[in-house]
Parts: C-alpha cells; sequence; structure tokens
C-alpha cells in the first residue's frame, strides 16, 4: 500500500471520528428519518410516482440527486407555520409526514437512499 493511500485512509478515519463525536444533537433523531436505520414507510404506497413527482416539483422540493432525508427536511420546513411553532405535536406529526411521503419517493426512484456519509455531509452544513 502507497503512503498516499494510508494517509488518505487515516485522514477518512479520523475525519468519521471526529464528526462521530461533533454531530448535532439532531443526528441522534437520524434513526426516525432516515432509511439507513429503518424500513420504508408504506403510508403513502397509494400515491402514484407520476403524481408524487409532479406534486414535489411543483412545491419546489425537489432536487436532483437528493437523498431521503434531504427531501423529507425539505417537505418539513414547507410544512413549518406559526402552529407547528406553537405545538410541539403537530412539529412531530409534520415532520413524520413528510418522512413518509420522502420514503415514498425513494421507492418510486426520485431520491437516492440516505447513507452514513450523505448524513455527515448534511450535518456540517448545518
Amino acid at each position: 500500500m502507497k503512503l498516499s493511500h494510508r494517509i488518505a485512509a487515516m485522514a477518512a478515519t479520523a475525519g468519521i471520528t471526529v464528526a462521530a463525536f461533533a454531530a448535532p444533537a439532531s443526528a441522534a433523531d437520524f434513526a426516525s428519518l432516515s432509511s439507513t436505520n429503518k424500513e420504508l414507510s408504506t403510508q403513502y404506497d397509494w400515491v402514484a410516482c407520476g403524481v408524487l413527482e409532479f406534486g414535489l416539483k411543483q412545491a419546489g422540493v425537489l432536487e436532483e440527486g437528493q437523498h431521503n432525508r434531504e427531501l423529507a427536511e425539505a417537505i418539513a420546513a414547507k410544512g413549518e407555520n406559526g402552529l407547528t411553532q406553537q405545538f410541539p405535536q403537530l412539529d412531530e406529526w409534520n415532520e413524520g409526514q413528510a418522512a413518509a411521503l420522502a420514503d415514498r419517493a425513494q421507492t418510486c426512484g426520485l431520491v437516492k437512499a440516505d447513507t452514513y456519509l450523505s448524513e455527515l455531509s448534511s450535518n456540517f452544513s448545518s
């Protein structure tokens, strides 16, 4: 193994270790929103993929190359308003529905499955 490959491997390992400890508290909720750690929701399986794609594009939340969690966060942000800020239960419901819609979008092939690397990059960008 070349020295540059060893250095790159050590840097990657160090970066992942630092990210694991530096990740914000919201990362603890990753299991509830991410398709990496859970079964995909079947709640919206009745929605046709074409209809879902059209609706998400019209809402301005679907982007090319997006991961499941990124779409769920975009949908949840669209659903936030004064009521979701005032009532935590409504905010939790909004996030759950957004995650279920993102799961359906993943099943339709509109977004990519979450990976641990995509999760780490979203934590560092926020």
